[in-house]
């Protein structure tokens, strides 16, 4: 779960039992991210990219 957050995405839900998962029912965990969130990350992602030198 730490991975998504790293990420920027934002838990948004618990789904209690959604699984069968050997032998037991597992919950789920469904995390989000507004697209607003997503253009932010990638211009900051994009600004602090080193620059390529053009060949």
């Amino acid at each position: 779960m730490k991975f998504q957050e790293r990420l920027g995405f934002v838990k948004e839900g618990i789904l209690r039992r959604e699984y069968f998962f050997r032998g037991e029912y597992v919950d789920g965990i469904d995390y989000g991210m507004l697209s607003e969130e997503y253009r932010t990350l990638n211009r900051e992602k994009m600004r602090n990219e080193p620059k390529i030198p053009a060949a």
